[in-house]
């Protein structure tokens, strides 16, 4: 056998390995756009091998088992396994595959399809694939198609969330950080993401049944992209997350993979106890948790400590100096939002009770029926404040429920500041150990609204309860105590 072809034999062997193996493909051609050289570990196989599980059954396209989920932090791979070299690899086995990639900006979204496209342009890559390459009509950074030999196959298109994805079809949907960290500060940002997933993008599939949707992003919100596809298919999604660090509290999914975490670490050698220590003092605790941790309340409590919640079984509303109902109104029951009347009682020693909250989504006429309903069972030593919304409308809103609570003691109160500023004066005296909850049915959701506080689903309590709770504190400043 002469030398070139042994080196032909070589290149043929190699190539139906790297086929085979999607873990050694993505090592192989690791240094084609990177120039550092990869730091491996555990975590990598894992995702290329769950990856390659998905795929082989859309190569014969059969039924999906499940969509995927992939929570873990930065500097992990997971853009690259994912975004990357995930398509590559899939084209070589089956070059009519159609990927549709989506990250929350076209900027972004474009730069990782320029270097899937560096890679299968690239010398190393058509030596061992030279029959699988780019269209070269349909080659661009945002749109390129593939082709084999001279058949024309699949296609790789790259958009933002909320873009146009007009008359394509994918085998695979990628979403890679689809969701701007400074827009999860915005629960409407939030909640339009989720409703373009929802109008536009899952009608995007080749076949319902074969597609597969694949999410990888940090946590940044209880309703993120996460937890909104989770609350809505959990069934039918498979949730690999995977936190810098684990403890007794925190820990990775599905829970077998905390075996091969060492020293609770999920890496060593990219994110030890110093980078993470580092990283947590820069981001500040809420954005360490969510991008490192994979949960939405630090390690050392969120703004609200709901560990410092006294609960108590009885109260007696004669030791109170006052007694309020404050009403939080949703605009319509359709906006998701919910209709909140939180009571909470002061006593002389300036301590805070929690004495009931009634909640739920209801038509105009309903809600003034429940809310009639509820002054009634208080009685009329309860005074009951209703939050004017701003403009006409809220006006409006706020003299039809005075009207309607004839007979007691009703006031409509125009709050000033954003609801951060406002449930901070209750934070303070909550983390102090100044405020109790009177048991009932209510308490697990009412707790996990001030637990997620600001990065929850909903804040319609905490704007209640801060409501009540400013004022009853109003003229008369309570002092914090038990530090």
């Amino acid at each position: 056998m002469s030398k070139a072809e042994a080196e032909i034999l070589t290149i043929e062997v190699q190539s139906r390995l790297l086929r085979k193996n999607f873990y050694e493909f993505f090592k192989f051609f690791w240094d084609t756009i990177n120039h550092e050289e990869l730091v491996d570990n555990w975590h990598i196989k894992y995702l290329c091998d769950e990856l390659q599980s998905v795929a082989e059954r859309v190569f014969e396209r059969e039924q999906k088992l499940y969509d995927l989920i992939i929570n873990m932090p930065p500097s992990s791979s997971k853009t690259s396994i994912v975004n990357i070299y995930f398509p590559l690899w899939c084209w070589i086995n089956d070059f009519t595959l159609q990927f549709i990639n989506i990250s929350y900006s076209h900027q972004l979204a474009t730069a990782i399809s320029e270097k899937c496209r560096d890679i299968m342009r690239s010398d190393k890559f058509q030596t061992y694939f030279y029959d699988v390459k780019i269209k070269e009509d349909s080659d661009t950074k945002q749109y390129f198609r593939i082709q084999k030999d001279r058949t024309i196959g699949g296609f790789r298109y790259a958009t933002s969330t909320g873009g146009t994805i007009g008359g394509i079809h994918g085998h695979f949907i990628n979403l890679d950080d689809p969701l701007n960290p400074t827009d999860s500060l915005s629960d409407v940002m939030v909640r339009n993401s989720n409703e373009w997933l929802d109008n536009v993008l899952y009608s995007r599939k080749v076949d319902s049944k074969v597609s597969v949707v694949i999410l990888v992003m940090q946590r940044l919100h209880e309703n993120d992209t996460t937890g909104y596809m989770l609350s809505k298919n959990a069934d039918n999604i498979k949730h690999i997350c995977l936190p810098a660090e684990i403890d007794d509290k925190i820990q990775p999914q599905p829970i077998e993979l905390q075996k091969y975490y060492k020293n609770g670490l999920l890496d060593e050698k990219r994110l030890s106890r110093e980078i993470l220590e580092q990283k947590r003092v820069e981001m500040g605790d809420y954005a360490y948790a969510m991008q490192y941790l994979q949960t939405i309340v630090p390690k050392s409590g969120g703004f609200f400590n709901v560990e410092k919640l006294i609960t108590v079984d009885t109260f007696n509303e004669s030791n109170a100096v006052q007694i309020v109902r404050y009403w939080d109104k949703a605009g319509t029951h359709e906006s998701g939002c919910y209709t909140v009347g939180v009571k909470m009682a002061k006593t002389p020693d300036n301590k805070f009770y929690i004495l009931d909250v009634v909640r739920g989504q209801w038509e105009a006429s309903e809600r003034e029926k429940i809310i009639k309903q509820v002054a009634i069972g208080d009685g009329t030593d309860v005074v009951i404040y209703i939050e004017q919304e701003p403009g006409s409308g809220g006006k409006e809103s706020a003299e039809n429920t005075i009207r309607n609570l004839a007979g007691f003691r009703c006031i409509a109160d125009r709050p000033t500041g954003d609801k951060i500023k406002r449930a901070d004066v209750l934070a303070v005296q909550l983390n102090a150990g100044n405020v109790y909850i009177l048991r009932g049915s209510w308490n697990a959701d009412y707790k996990r609204e001030l637990e997620y506080f600001p990065f929850g689903k909903y804040k319609d309590q905490v704007d209640a309860s801060s409501g009540a709770f400013n004022m009853l504190a109003k003229g008369n400043k309570a002092k914090v105590l038990n530090y």
